[in-house]
């Protein structure tokens, strides 16, 4: 008479992991899949530290090292900019003539956004 009520547990066990679920992809980890990362080598040309109250965002001219063409970069509130020692540091001590890698992370829609600027040789 014992065995009944545990062979009845162990069936409706058995057929709660037949319905079970497979986990989910935490939604940060799905996004990141989606984006596609770039890296360039850039020489700055100048550098403009925006108007925030006029909607102005702060923008890089650079010159591509690997095209020798001009390109401005709009500087996002999300860039993380670092020195040549790995040094979080803001945009306006990068000075002009220096040489940057500039990463890009590729958005949803396909716009590429300034992930990370590092500094890889100071003027």
């Amino acid at each position: 008479m014992k065995k009944i009520p545990f062979a009845l547990f162990i069936v409706i066990f058995i057929n709660s992991l037949c319905f079970a679920e497979q986990p989910s992809k935490p939604a940060n980890q799905a996004a990141s899949e989606q984006i596609e990362n770039r890296t360039f080598k850039d020489k700055v040309k100048s550098i403009s530290l925006g108007d925030p109250a006029k909607g102005i965002p702060p923008r890089i001219v650079v010159i591509a090292l690997e095209n020798n063409k001009e390109y401005t970069i709009d500087v996002q509130n999300f860039t993380t900019i670092y020195d040549m020692r790995g040094q979080q540091i803001t945009l306006d001590k990068i000075n002009k003539g220096s040489v940057i890698a500039t990463e890009y992370i590729k958005d949803k829609s396909g716009k590429y956004l300034l992930k990370s600027i590092k500094v890889v040789k100071n003027k």
